[in-house]
């Protein structure tokens, strides 16, 4: 029975008067049902005449109103199923709010009243519809812990904000703060929610900056430099594969290694973007629902930790740099010499080729040089001078013959500088932070990348200093940073050779250039002379002391 009643629709069982569930259900001689009040009272209010008020049929005299016992218990039947299967799709799951005022079950909450402090589900909330009071409140979507929203002095509702000492604050607590500015809590909620709609802009914008990154990371480390790098190492060895096979085999390795170097260190960058998107994401999530919510009071209490981007590393410069491979041949080929030194020439030609295209200009810091170093005005030369100038001393100023260059990197870069006529240089790179006070410790360990003249011979600046052994004596130096690689490498740009390379570090820091003319001793009056785009550049007042 219960089935069957489950299977018929709520119209069967509805009065046509006042379109609610039969109660005492009547019929009339027509045919036509409803409830025995209703009946009653349309023939009490309407005209004397007694008629159907469904087909209009008019009875002579007023029909005998009698309950219809079977469609009463169908429709008490019709009711009740109803009531169950409502109560069942409105429960509240356990991580939903629930209404305050139903019994255990208790209904999914429809709304929250924040003057009442209370959610209620849709059955208790009609009075909030219809009651002129209740009208005026104001209801926003179910929300927990609304004792917060009230003023625990007064138990008024915070609608009102003071801009002075950053409170909500409810209207009898104005006059405590009248020579602060105050205004009402929606108009300020709103200012503030076209702020965080700002601040939602910027994330939106920081991932998808984060996410082009990681795509550009992606495609990078993807290219085929180590490819064609071991394909060009292939062509050397081709003519003598017997005496090289071993060789051959070593460059294959180092060639993977170097490869997998980049590859994982750039994939630790993509970790760690993906990472600052999930943070973004996050944020972006809690501030889209806070600029859609219509609780002011919830705008205000949250929007000091939502309104700035979080803190994230400035990606800007990052790139993931493709494998460089100076120095892995031409340490193949050293013993056989002789039987290719026309390749090799060929080779370091189109290997100064490639690094150059990351060429950067480059001045000297005038700001970082030994009060005995002149630094020219424009900053592309730099030499020893006798006399000592008078300089502000400061941390950033070597005590000992050196000078930095202004620019630093956290990427590839290469520059070139003119020691023609020196016989007493050094040059490199150094970290950013580097210790300017005292004697100066040239050596990796402290973070300086250096090659030197002195005594007719160029070192390895390390400890201890390596001998180094190029062809001729080199006229300009080219400097290149593999940073994603952490090698240094030192070229004779003439002569198209490489004269010595550091390798294996993992570089921390941005890297400044480093250099010092050295002493006027055996003749070594000529400057430093940065060049740029492989030409020097042509300079006026080259001695000219920069203005501090």
């Amino acid at each position: 029975m219960a089935t069957a009643v489950c299977q018929l629709s709520e119209d069967q069982f509805c009065c046509s008067i006042c379109l609610e569930v039969f109660t005492d259900p009547t019929s009339l001689p027509c045919g036509h049902t409803f409830c025995k009040t209703c009946i009653e009272r349309y023939w009490t209010t309407g005209t004397a005449v007694h008629n159907c008020p469904y087909c209009k049929h008019v009875f002579t005299t007023k029909p005998e109103l009698k309950v219809n016992i079977f469609i009463s218990e169908m429709s008490n039947q019709f009711r009740q199923s109803i009531h169950r299967n409502y109560k069942t799709q409105q429960e509240a799951k356990p991580e939903e709010i629930s209404c305050d005022v139903c019994e255990d079950p208790k209904s999914k909450a429809q709304k929250s009243c924040l003057d009442c402090s209370v959610s209620y589900c849709g059955a208790h909330l009609k009075p909030h519809h219809t009651v002129p009071a209740l009208k005026r409140h104001t209801l926003t979507e179910p929300q927990t812990h609304l004792e917060g929203k009230l003023c625990p002095e007064h138990g008024k509702v915070l609608d009102v904000y003071c801009e002075n000492d950053d409170t909500c604050i409810c209207a009898l607590c104005v006059h405590r703060h009248k020579r602060h500015k105050v205004a009402p809590l929606r108009e300020v909620s709103e200012q503030k929610r076209q702020q965080l709609m700002r601040t939602q802009s910027e994330i939106e914008r920081l991932i998808q900056t984060r996410q082009s990154k990681i795509q550009e990371l992606r495609l990078t480390v993807e290219l085929p430099s180590a490819d064609s790098e071991l394909s060009e190492g292939l062509r050397v060895f081709s003519a003598l594969r017997d005496a090289v096979d071993r060789a051959l085999e070593e460059l294959y390795r180092e060639v993977s290694e170097k490869q997998e170097a980049v590859r994982s260190q750039t994939e630790d960058q993509i970790q760690e973007l993906e990472t600052e998107i999930f943070q973004l994401q996050a944020r972006l999530i809690q501030v889209e629902q806070l600029t859609q919510s219509n609780n002011h009071l919830q705008i205000l209490q949250n929007y000091k930790k939502l309104r700035l981007t979080p803190q994230m590393q400035d990606w800007t410069s990052a790139r993931a740099s493709p494998p460089t491979f100076e120095g892995i041949v031409v340490q193949a080929l050293s013993k056989l010499e002789r039987e290719f030194n026309k390749t090799t020439q060929k080779m370091f030609e189109d290997e100064l080729m490639r690094v150059r295209r990351f060429e950067t200009l480059i001045t000297l810091d005038g700001d970082t040089a030994h009060p005995q170093l002149v630094v020219s005005q424009n900053g592309f030369q730099v030499n020893y001078s006798i006399e000592q100038r008078r300089v502000q001393n400061s941390v950033n100023r070597f005590e000992d013959f050196f000078v930095l260059g202004k620019q630093s990197f956290r990427e590839n870069f290469y520059f070139e500088v003119e020691v023609r006529g020196k016989t007493e240089w050094t040059l490199g790179v150094a970290k950013e932070t580097l210790n300017k006070k005292g004697a100066l410790k040239l050596d990796p360990q402290n973070g300086i990348w250096a090659i030197s003249l002195k005594d007719k011979n160029i070192f390895a600046c390390a400890d201890p200093e390596i001998p180094l052994f190029p062809k001729a004596k080199p006229e300009k130096i080219g400097v290149f940073v593999s940073y994603g690689e952490g090698s240094v490498s030192f070229y004779d740009v003439e002569n198209a050779a490489l004269v010595h390379s550091f390798s294996g570090f993992c570089f921390r820091q941005r890297l400044q250039p480093l250099c010092s003319p050295g002493h006027y001793s055996y003749g070594n009056f000529s400057p430093l002379v940065v060049s740029v785009g492989h030409q020097k550049i042509s300079l006026i007042g080259i001695f000219k002391v920069c203005k501090r």
